[in-house]
């Protein structure tokens, strides 16, 4: 028979499933869609960062669709920040909701934010 202590340090936990999705689709010769949804939390961070990060160095225009993001970390904003300083003029977000858009308005607020889709972008 198990003792208490067995069967609290046998439980593994179930593997997790990401609470969000990134899409990248080109959008024109010169500009690429990064299409973000769900939550952009601390397990976000790191795919989120490389994937812009490979998009800025490899097109011209990054457009940035925030329209299903429902969270989103500061440290995902700082990243959005760091890749418009790095590459001035070629990242534009899109369509954030109110409070993702008050979120890069206090700690970001030197980035192009737009309202509408990121197809009129």
């Amino acid at each position: 028979m198990l003792s208490t202590f067995d069967r609290i340090t046998d439980l593994t936990p179930a593997p997790r499933t990401p609470r969000y999705q990134l899409e990248v689709q080109p959008h024109s010769r010169h500009s690429t869609i990064l299409r973000a949804e769900g939550d952009l939390d601390m397990t976000a961070l790191e795919e989120f960062a490389d994937t812009l990060d490979e998009l800025a160095h490899a097109t011209g225009q990054v457009v940035v669709d925030l329209t299903d993001v429902t969270f989103m970390y500061s440290a995902v904003v700082s990243v959005l920040a760091d890749i418009d300083h790095a590459h001035p003029g070629r990242l534009q977000v899109v369509a954030p909701t109110r409070p993702i858009r008050m979120l890069l308005d206090v700690l970001a607020p030197g980035i192009d934010v737009t309202e509408g889709t990121a197809a009129a972008a």
